[in-house]
């Protein structure tokens, strides 16, 4: 019994819990699901305009140095990108 009193009166006469942390919040969801993926259009296609394939067989061969050589696959990676990036700008820009 005397056990007892005492553990219950140290249970009494000790300090409160502290305050249990909020729950972790899970990390915001982007607006968006971004997939970037190749688009292949001929040069007659409506998206085109006049210059356009032009304009991108000259800045393919601004970045693969000489348009006799073959292209190497990091030019061929670097050109499809940078194709990409123009012609999204592009539609972007027609959409505004």
């Amino acid at each position: 019994p005397m056990l007892l009193s005492v553990l219950r009166r140290r249970l009494r006469d000790r300090p409160p819990l502290p305050p249990a942390p909020p729950p972790a919040s899970a990390p915001p969801r982007a607006p968006f699901a971004f997939c970037p993926r190749r688009l292949r259009l001929d040069p007659q296609h409506p998206l085109l305009e006049d210059g356009d394939v032009h304009r991108h067989l000259y800045l393919r061969e601004a970045l693969t140095g000489r348009a006799e050589e073959a292209e190497s696959t990091s030019a061929w990676i670097t050109w499809s990108l940078l194709t990409y990036t123009l012609l999204t700008s592009d539609l972007i820009d027609q959409r505004k």
